[in-house]
């Protein structure tokens, strides 16, 4: 939000995120990050995700295992990767 502001040239130097957080709450606007509260509309999603995190809680035991998915999205939950594809 502060990149478009600043880039929309509706501030004059780029906010910071405590800022911008501080104008929500004066504006009375709850903002949350949308991996804390989106779903799927996917009905195999829960059961797709709870066998993800089955997963990876057993890997913790196993640092041998390399595990991959097949979405990139699920890399960040692993290790921030320094490429993109």
């Amino acid at each position: 939000m502060a990149e478009v502001c600043f880039g929309r040239k509706i501030t004059e130097r780029k906010l910071s995120g405590g800022t911008i957080g501080r104008v929500l709450d004066r504006l009375g606007i709850n903002w949350k990050r949308a991996r804390d509260w989106t779903t799927s509309p996917d009905p195999e999603y829960a059961g797709e995700k709870a066998r993800r995190d089955e997963l990876l809680r057993a890997s913790a035991d196993h640092p041998e295992w390399a595990i991959g998915f097949e979405d990139e999205v699920w890399w960040s939950r692993v290790a921030q990767p320094k490429v993109r594809a």
